[in-house]
């Protein structure tokens, strides 16, 4: 039996997440982070995101540390596992090797921000781009 994992990781650092902080401002027809729910209400004053208001959105979304996020995170890249069957039971069938394997890339991602990739950009700021496909592959090898 063979495994092999390829874990990617990074500890520390600051990313600007502008994407994030264009999700957190109002404008009519656009879509708002989950965390727009949590803006600060006359019921709610505790909140560290300020009262939604359309009229006020450019000062709310401007360039700031508050969209700075952990640039800290751990990939799990590509795991590959094999086994070679023993030659006991695929010499009856006149087989000289079988190996079955199962292979995965781009498994998990954890992150500060669910859906944020830190490793997407080399200057630490983020654009509307797609994640790596998550893909897995089974396969059956054989030598005759």
């Amino acid at each position: 039996m063979e495994l092999s994992v390829l874990v990617n990781y990074q500890v520390g650092g600051k990313f600007y997440d502008g994407v994030y902080a264009g999700l957190m401002g109002l404008s009519y027809g656009s879509a708002l982070h989950t965390d727009a729910l949590n803006a600060w209400t006359e019921t709610n004053t505790n909140s560290p995101i300020p009262r939604l208001d359309i009229s006020s959105t450019s000062f709310f979304t401007a360039s700031s540390t508050r969209w700075l996020t952990d640039a800290s995170y751990l990939t799990i890249s590509n795991i590959n596992l094999s086994y070679k069957l023993p030659k006991k039971y695929i010499s009856k069938l006149d087989l000289s090797n079988v190996r079955v394997f199962a292979a995965g890339e781009n498994l998990a991602l954890f992150s500060s921000r669910k859906g944020l990739n830190p490793a997407e950009s080399f200057n630490g700021v983020n654009s509307n781009t797609y994640t790596p496909s998550r893909m897995v592959t089974f396969g059956l090898g054989i030598n005759l």
